[in-house]
């Protein structure tokens, strides 16, 4: 009796796309959880060199879901500006993500409103 035929390509690429997305949806969910655990004066809080928990998240490999959660819940506080916040030396959370060449945090920056010039007058 011969094994049973091998699974063909076609049928896993669903599997492996439903199992991507499945991870997509746990990745912000629990990007969504630890941000709303986060007090809002953490929120607008800076650290030595001026930057909030956003200048620090947009420097962090694989952080798109933590910067989109963190986005969302600016937005639910009334903190939209905190996107274009300047640390001490001028930088925006949108200079630190390009300067990082985090290409889809700039995107969703960008999409969120960012300032892609905050010293033109």
């Amino acid at each position: 009796m011969s094994p049973p035929p091998a699974p063909t390509t076609t049928a896993t690429v669903p599997q492996q796309t439903q199992n991507s997305n499945n991870n997509k949806v746990s990745l912000i969910t629990i990007a969504r959880r630890i941000v709303a655990g986060m007090d809002r004066n953490e929120l607008i809080k800076k650290d030595v060199d001026g930057d909030t928990v956003l200048h620090v998240s947009v420097c962090r490999p694989n952080c798109l879901y933590l910067v989109q959660a963190l986005l969302e819940r600016l937005n639910r506080e009334g903190l939209d500006d905190m996107i274009n916040a300047q640390n001490y030396m001028g930088q925006t959370p949108l200079y630190l993500a390009v300067s990082s060449n985090h290409h889809k945090v700039v995107q969703l920056l960008i999409e969120k409103n960012a300032d892609v010039n905050p010293f033109a007058e």
